[in-house]
């Protein structure tokens, strides 16, 4: 996967630091729209980003409350909010084993191993028909007030992949953040538009 071409998007001055590291791990990165860019690492979706990419492009979104600022069905909230941080007797977070691929982990819940990180907000959908795929998600209480860790879409004719893990601070120090982050950037590299073959 390091031969991919990232442009690291940043318009909320949040990932600033993870361009130098995705380099550190070997890959080609801009930051600046440059042709034959494979995807997208974005703080934030807004209309300039719309614009440049038009109805094609990959958006590996790491999401935080207010990060996607164009109209759509999709927002990012606090997961404090519906009680979702998991102080319920029963609650779950889950990971779909197609991004689990080389994390050391039996099993598909997010447990001590992804400590390090931990989403803080959550995808909340207004229609749920919006939302193409979960690969991560939260459930509290008796499956009351579910929250998306990780989801995919479709916005203006871009596939967006929208994370919400922490994933910015402990790339290359933490295993699983890393781990997981290389494999949210293949999975995006690889969506396909409804305009490609």
């Amino acid at each position: 996967i390091q031969s991919l071409k990232i442009w690291v998007y940043d318009p909320q001055g949040r990932i600033d630091n993870l361009a130098s590291k995705l380099e550190k791990a070997g890959f080609s990165v801009t930051t600046k729209p440059e042709p034959e860019i494979d995807l997208v690492l974005a703080s934030g979706i807004d209309k300039n980003l719309v614009e440049l990419l038009g109805d094609k492009g990959r958006v590996l979104l790491l999401a935080s409350v207010d990060s996607i600022s164009v109209p759509t069905s999709i927002k990012v909230v606090d997961r404090s909010s519906k009680g979702r941080w998991g102080d319920w007797i029963s609650s779950f977070s889950y990971v779909d084993p197609r991004i689990l691929k080389d994390i050391p982990t039996e099993r598909k819940l997010c447990g001590f191993d992804f400590y390090r990180c931990i989403p803080k907000n959550v995808l909340e959908v207004s229609k749920p028909a919006d939302l193409e795929d979960i690969l991560s998600g939260v459930f509290v209480g008796w499956l009351n007030s579910p929250g998306v860790l990780i989801g995919q879409f479709t916005l203006s004719g871009i596939k967006v992949l929208a994370c919400t893990f922490d994933l910015t601070e402990t790339f290359g120090e933490d295993p699983v953040s890393t781990i997981l982050l290389c494999n949210l950037i293949e999975y995006t590299a690889n969506l396909k538009g409804s305009n490609e073959n």
